[in-house]
């Protein structure tokens, strides 16, 4: 981060290598952020903590920043039932999970990205859907190995986010998967609280 950031204020000569350097040091936060929820969810579980998370609440906090430079009209909403949806996992780590869904979501879709999130059969459900092209359903498993990309990717992504994702909720006792709908359709499941 810091070697970008230093690169940034020399003033590099051209737009494109501004461009780069910047998505570099944006991606290195982002894993230091992802690093960090780890780091303090290791830590918890190893104390014999057990983290509870509000779904809703960690859910609207992650769609907040998840339309990605350059995508525009997208809207994006959080559907939850009143009051407190409690998950037995880390709210850091519940929002390293769903980010990147929601970003996915935001950089395919037309024009609407929903999330809903649901309690079930002592289980939070969180449903990102979205009303772009989807994800072909020979890649839906695929698309989870880290460094895949599906055939429709866009941007410049590494395509560590779905691997991420799914490896997280794995590690908390869920699960994240694509999921048969209209449009791009992901479901993370993680134990209730």
């Amino acid at each position: 981060v810091a070697e970008a950031d230093l690169a940034l204020q020399q003033a590099p000569p051209d737009a494109g290598q501004c461009a780069a350097l910047e998505a570099i040091r944006d991606d290195a936060l982002r894993m230091d952020e992802a690093i960090g929820a780890l780091l303090d969810a290791a830590r918890r579980q190893a104390a014999g903590r057990n983290a509870i998370a509000d779904a809703a609440a960690v859910a609207r906090d992650a769609v907040t920043g998840a339309t990605p430079p350059g995508v525009t009209g997208v809207h994006v909403q959080v559907q939850a039932p009143d009051g407190e949806v409690l998950a037995g996992v880390d709210s850091a780590v519940l929002g390293r999970i769903i980010a990147p869904l929601a970003e996915n979501a935001c950089r395919h879709a037309t024009s609407e990205v929903s999330v809903r999130v649901s309690r079930a059969a002592g289980k939070v459900r969180i449903v990102v859907q979205d009303d772009g092209p989807g994800v072909p359903q020979d890649e839906r498993e695929a698309i989870f190995e880290p460094g895949a990309r599906g055939t429709g990717a866009t941007g410049d992504g590494a395509g560590l986010g779905l691997a991420l994702s799914r490896r997280l909720a794995r590690a908390a006792g869920g699960d994240v998967r694509a999921i048969a709908g209209s449009g791009g359709c992901f479901e993370v499941t993680v134990p209730g609280a």
